[in-house]
């Protein structure tokens, strides 16, 4: 395994940083299984055409570095992996004895074999500005400098089986600037959890999804996710009820992965943004008898679900945007095209320069 698939994770009861990590800190905590039977399905198999029409405007966040000189045609190819191992931190039942750094996957396993080039997972959500997880943006946590950062839309598979690693200009943007806050507490619901990425030009050909302005979100409601799993093509998770509500944060037993921390997690009645996948208490995998990884399957009902950041938290940040230069442009088209009580931002913040998070 190349050493930008080796990770890092902290044991305990969050999740969700990106795949593609090397450090020797620990970073954003553990990721999640499966819930019940995998819910997780290729943007082509959904029947809804305005479910399919969401992918087209969230991002797969990848190490700038990892960009090939565009060819010929102009296409710009990612570097990419395999999906066939993965780092031992994630998988249950390794005994402490074993020297292994990475686990091959059970070649029975969905999505086996497919490409990884994805970090972390972004939605579009004005012109120039995407929304993600904080931890992905945080050096503290594993996260990635914004000058290191490209945005890739488009990295989805099609009925051909097939997903490009190549790249239009136009599907590929850079991080201009960065804010973001990654500050965990005991009390998960004052956790602050989001980041938001300020691109280098406004996106061609793609619209920004719809937010919740109002933070309506309820236990009992069912949101569904899009993203990134391990970095693969863009997967749409089945709907789960939302449990747990809180005033910052709330849970739902979705089907999302590491790769998925950032993944926009939707309202299944509005289609409109309710939050962003941030973490969850539970391995991805755990080591099958004959010595690879299978993925951790819980009980459909299982209480501890995937922590999402509210987007109501977003509103105060939102605003304080408009006194800050750039920014200022930014927050202004987001409000004027009804994004007014959106993600979880919060106080500007430059990302400083540290370890990356994809090396």
């Amino acid at each position: 395994m190349d050493h930008r698939q080796a990770s890092s994770l902290k044991a305990g009861s969050r999740l969700l940083v990106a795949v593609f990590v090397f450090t020797a800190a620990p970073v954003r905590l553990r990721a999640m299984p499966v819930y019940g039977e995998d819910s997780r399905q290729e943007p082509y198999q959904v029947s809804n055409p305005a479910v399919r029409r969401l992918v087209d405007s969230t991002a797969a966040l990848v190490f700038k570095n990892d960009l090939n000189k565009a060819s010929p045609r102009g296409d710009i190819p990612v570097y990419n992996l395999p999906y066939n191992e993965v780092p031992r931190e994630s998988v249950d039942g390794i005994s402490s004895q074993s020297k292994k750094e990475t686990i091959p996957l059970d070649p029975r396993q969905r999505f086996y074999g497919q490409p990884q080039l994805a970090g972390c997972s972004g939605a579009l959500i004005a012109p120039d500005v995407v929304v993600t997880a904080g931890h992905c943006l945080d050096k503290s946590l594993g996260g990635n400098r914004c000058s290191e950062l490209a945005l890739v839309f488009g990295f989805w598979r099609d009925k051909s089986a097939k997903a490009s690693t190549s790249f239009a200009p136009n599907d590929v943007y850079y991080c201009r600037k960065a804010v973001h806050a990654a500050r965990l507490s005991d009390d998960n619901d004052q956790d602050e959890d989001w980041g938001l990425i300020l691109l280098d030009r406004p996106v061609q050909g793609r619209k920004p999804l719809a937010v919740d302005s109002a933070g309506r979100i309820a236990s009992g409601m069912r949101v569904f996710a899009i993203g990134y799993p391990w970095g693969i093509p863009a997967k749409i998770t089945g709907a789960a009820p939302v449990s747990n509500a809180g005033k910052s944060v709330f849970e739902a037993n979705l089907d999302v992965f590491k790769g998925n921390s950032g993944s926009p997690v939707f309202n299944a009645d509005t289609l409109e943004i309710e939050g962003v996948a941030v973490s969850e208490s539970y391995n991805d995998f755990t080591l099958q008898s004959d010595g690879k990884a299978g993925v951790s399957v819980r009980g459909a009902n299982d209480p501890k679900g995937a922590g999402v950041e509210r987007v109501s938290v977003i509103l105060p940040h939102l605003r304080e945007l408009r006194d800050s230069g750039r920014a200022q442009t930014v927050a202004r088209k987001a409000l004027s095209s009804g994004l007014h009580g959106s993600q979880a931002f919060g106080a500007l913040s430059e990302i400083a320069a540290s370890r990356t998070l994809f090396r």
